[in-house]
């Protein structure tokens, strides 16, 4: 009778959730270099801020600004999208 259940538990999960469950090891192996990416992307964008503070109170400031936040936006968006994509979770914040 058990076996009964576990098929009919199989029938119903289906082919996808048994596929998932037996790449689930492999999601923290696809994670690294996403987060190394993003990792790297956000520490050139502190450099950018940093490296374009001296212009702050010029006349080209709002436009390094602009930049800046743009660039944080995708920075924020496709990493965002990637994720849910590969159904990846969020890393903690350090």
């Amino acid at each position: 009778m058990s076996q009964n259940n576990r098929a009919n538990e199989s029938r119903e999960s289906g082919p996808f959730e048994a596929f998932q469950a037996m790449f689930a090891p492999w999601k923290s192996f696809a994670a690294l270099p996403i987060d190394a990416s993003e990792q790297f992307a956000k520490e050139m964008l502190r450099f950018q801020v940093s490296a374009t503070e001296a212009f702050k109170d010029t006349p080209f400031g709002p436009v390094f600004q602009a930049v800046i936040d743009f660039n944080q936006l995708m920075i924020d968006t496709w990493f965002s999208i990637l994720r849910s994509m590969l159904q990846l979770e969020t890393p903690e914040a350090a």
